[in-house]
């Protein structure tokens, strides 16, 4: 009874991951297309490039793939095609520009300008979006500022209250201490999840060997690094030792994250590594692409 669950819902969350990773491409297909609309004015070319181009467009080549077979050994017409290959896929983005696709070749509208109204619309809806997350962040960061300011405020009277009464000041500074961090970590995350997604580093399987290591060994080390830290704060809780300051004022907090968060900070400078790499290439590329279009520019002349 609980392998069919689990296997179900291995695959419903298979099933999430692909629409998410297919969603992700939505504006590297709609870039690439337009850039082989005007290379070539068959649709039929750029359908067939689209579905030999693992590197550019991911899992989204099956998508051209399908539609280039069914033309190919089917005699599917462009239209027909894409119309059939749209019923097919369930995110819902894809799913509408395949159809607006396959309407346009139904009414022979050039597919270069096809494509650059999508780009065109593309541009203005991710300006839009980019606007509103960026809105909703100034809104976290005020809440940020306001949180911080109230809880210090009450942690400082707190703090004042137990000495005044007589109360344990080191267990009130703890409580005050988790308090903030917890409003505060928590805000950050919010902030986190608002704020645009700007990845550098991509997650396909055409990344290097080294790097998808260091993702697992990351994975692996997440949830027993959280276990440690929680048994490492329940054990150290009280067992301060009066004889030994650093030790005492070590204990139960900064002990417990530095030990747990240890082999994670190992793991994230050498990953650090390679987003330095993937940087300093980001910063080197427009200038080679301006230097292969003044060169081809040459050619031409």
């Amino acid at each position: 009874m609980l392998n069919p669950l689990l296997r179900k819902l291995k695959e419903y969350m298979e099933r999430i991951k692909q629409t998410k990773k297919i969603k992700d491409f939505y504006s590297i297909m709609i870039i690439y297309l337009y850039s082989l609309s005007t290379v070539t004015s068959s649709p039929r070319d750029v359908i067939n490039l689209a579905g030999k181009s693992r590197y550019a467009l991911g899992d989204l080549t099956s998508i051209f793939s399908k539609a280039s077979t069914l033309m190919k050994k089917w005699n599917y017409t462009l239209y027909k095609a894409t119309q059939t290959v749209s019923t097919t896929i369930k995110e819902d983005s894809i799913k509408k520009f395949l159809q607006r696709l396959s309407y346009s070749l139904s009414m022979e509208v050039d597919l270069e300008n096809f494509m650059k109204i999508e780009y065109e619309k593309l541009l203005e809806t991710s300006s839009a979006e980019f606007d509103r997350a960026i809105e909703r962040a100034k809104r976290y960061i005020e809440a940020y500022s306001a949180l911080l300011t109230s809880a210090t405020f009450l942690s400082v009277s707190m703090l004042l209250t137990s000495m005044i009464y007589g109360v344990n000041i080191e267990q009130v500074l703890t409580y005050s201490i988790l308090m903030i961090a917890g409003t505060l970590v928590t805000i950050i995350f919010l902030m986190a999840r608002t704020l645009p997604p700007d990845p550098i580093l991509h997650n396909e399987e055409l990344r290097p060997e080294t790097l998808k290591l260091l993702e697992k060994i990351n994975s692996l080390l997440l949830t027993p690094c959280i276990v440690t830290l929680i048994l490492l704060f329940i054990s150290f809780s009280g067992k301060t030792n009066p004889e030994n300051s650093i030790l005492s004022n070590l204990m139960p907090i900064p002990l417990s994250f530095i030990t747990a968060g240890l082999p994670l900070l190992i793991v994230g400078r050498m990953g650090r590594k390679w987003v330095k790499q993937v940087e300093k290439i980001d910063e080197n590329y427009p200038s080679f692409v301006k230097s292969l279009g003044d060169a081809n520019l040459l050619q031409i002349l």
